[in-house]
């Protein structure tokens, strides 16, 4: 089982954020970054379903930023692109799970980067498990299949 290259980041933000240093420190750690303000199109869902992101909400557009938020937590939803969202606001955001982990606006810089390359090592590894998991149920389903046959023609024999 090899896992698949490391994913790229997808830096979301609004312009007001300063995301280059952060996308410094992940290049330091061998992850390439992309950076994309609020408006910018994200990648067609062919590209973005290797990739990761980190979505960044500043205090003070937190209210405003809602709706445009959740729509884009919803884009990456459903394209299962694992995120982490940086933020203390938009409550509808505050919750962690179906590849979403949220940190909390006093988090440092290098809390982040680490959450992402932790992100970056193991989430090719889940993937490819995942490919396994499915191509040992579709072995399974197709042996179940073979046994039954098997019982059937044993059945009529005797």
């Amino acid at each position: 089982m090899s896992a698949s290259p490391r994913p790229q980041v997808m830096i979301i933000g609004p312009e007001s954020i300063d995301r280059g240093k952060l996308a410094e420190m992940l290049a330091a750690r061998g992850l390439d970054a992309r950076r994309f303000g609020w408006n910018d199109p994200t990648p067609g869902s062919k590209t973005i379903s290797g990739q990761l992101a980190l979505l960044m909400v500043a205090d003070t557009d937190a209210g405003d930023m809602a709706e445009l938020v959740n729509l884009k937590l919803e884009e990456l939803r459903r394209n299962h692109v694992p995120t982490v969202i940086w933020t203390s606001g938009c409550a509808s955001t505050r919750r962690s799970g179906e590849g979403l982990d949220v940190l909390s606006s006093d988090s440092t810089l290098d809390e982040a980067v680490g959450r992402l390359t932790t992100l970056a090592q193991y989430v090719p590894l889940v993937r490819c498990l995942d490919d396994e998991l499915r191509h040992m149920q579709r072995l399974s389903e197709q042996l179940n299949k073979y046994i039954g046959e098997l019982d059937r023609e044993m059945r009529l024999a005797g």
